[in-house]
């Protein structure tokens, strides 16, 4: 959310939050309309609100959105973009995390508290400030009473005609896919690089097997790490 018009969001979260949520998933929509890949998918995805930064007296109202690479139709359409774990540990606490938590104060008195906030470059830095400032920033962050501060849209909302499951079926498939197209047994393109030769015999090397055993326990020292390589 612009920081021009944040003074008039903290005053009607409620409704401010809602058309946040309502503009921006609909920007998602349009992307996906627009990208010619996705023309007549669905998008599924989901947003979490987050209303603070590394400072809880900074109000920052922004949502966070998880968007599966690819729309479902009658047929699935995905384009890998990275592995989603990373995004979703990053994204899990702020689920049911608070502006600040109990240890990151470092003191409390008849006046002051005093807390850490982490900055850019990972630098560490120390806050004081009055105790009735320190309540107030805080309680900018909580939400109205029964707001959703995450949301679900397309085929990941509970009203999609088309269900999860059959969503993580098409999945399945087209790894399945994946799968044959990266095993070796489907057709595949001429090599770019040169076969690799046998330093003793000059004979072509090709892989056999793969093994996680480890040779050092068998007495084995592998040369140069090869150790799934043999000529023949």
């Amino acid at each position: 959310m612009p920081r021009e018009i944040g003074s008039v969001l903290r005053i009607h979260q409620r409704e401010g939050y809602r058309c946040l949520f309502d503009a921006s998933a609909q920007s998602i929509r349009d992307v996906g309309a627009a990208t010619k890949s996705l023309k007549g998918c669905q998008l599924g995805f989901f947003g979490v609100l987050h209303t603070w930064g590394r400072d809880p007296a900074v109000y920052h109202p922004h949502i966070h959105y998880v968007v599966p690479g690819g729309g479902v139709k009658l047929v699935v359409d995905i384009q890998a973009v990275g592995h989603g774990v990373p995004t979703l540990k990053y994204l899990a606490p702020y689920v049911h995390r608070v502006a600040i938590n109990d240890s990151r104060i470092l003191n409390v008195d008849a006046e002051n508290v005093t807390y850490r906030i982490r900055r850019e470059g990972n630098r560490i830095e120390t806050k004081t400030v009055r105790g009735e400032t320190f309540v107030e920033n805080f309680l900018q962050h909580v939400l109205p009473t029964n707001f959703m501060k995450i949301r679900h849209y397309g085929w990941m909302s509970a009203g999609s005609k088309i269900k999860v499951e059959e969503v993580k079926w098409l999945v399945w498939i087209m790894l399945g896919w994946t799968f044959w197209l990266g095993s070796g047994y489907a057709p595949q393109a001429k090599p770019l690089t040169v076969p690799m030769k046998c330093r003793v015999c000059g004979g072509s090397i090709r892989v056999i097997k793969i093994t996680y055993t480890s040779l050092s326990s068998l007495g084995i020292k592998p040369e140069n790490g090869l150790t799934y390589f043999d000529s023949g």
